[in-house]
């Protein structure tokens, strides 16, 4: 049995309270922080309590859902900022005082970006058949 853990019937490990407190605060630091060291001396451990922690699948499963929490929370925001990045593009094209270079630059990224959006919307597209058509075959054989 881990450390900090008490058992529950059938003999399944449940982190303790304060152990889940330290894996919050763990979390926390990893992910404020570039490397597992530097978390550990955030919060003046040794950098071997979060390798340990990394051992216990209570804590890999937290930290896999708040990285998770973060990355979907990063990924709205800059979502958010894709109409107003096109604008601002859009303006220095059009703009009469831009130079030519700064011009060009403005619209190469939007035919760059637009190219690669067209290419990401038919492959998801494409992915939504294949996955209808899988699951008519599938039902198909029942």
């Amino acid at each position: 049995m881990l450390p900090g853990r008490s058992r529950m019937k059938g003999g399944a490990c449940l982190a303790s309270s304060a152990m889940m407190d330290r894996y919050k605060k763990a979390i926390a630091a990893l992910l404020a922080t570039n490397t597992r060291e530097e978390a550990a001396e955030r919060l003046g451990i040794n950098s071997r309590t979060i390798r340990k922690y990394f051992s216990d699948p209570v804590f890999v499963k937290e930290y896999e859902k708040a990285k998770n929490k973060l990355f979907s929370s990063a990924t709205q925001q800059i979502q958010k900022s894709i109409m107003p990045a096109i604008n601002t593009l859009r303006d220095i094209l059009g703009s009469d005082t831009a130079n030519e270079q700064v011009k060009v630059s403005a619209a190469r990224s939007i035919l760059e970006y637009g190219i690669k959006l067209t290419e990401m919307e038919s492959m998801c597209k494409r992915i939504e058949e294949l996955e209808n058509a899988v699951k008519v075959y599938r039902e198909e054989r029942i």
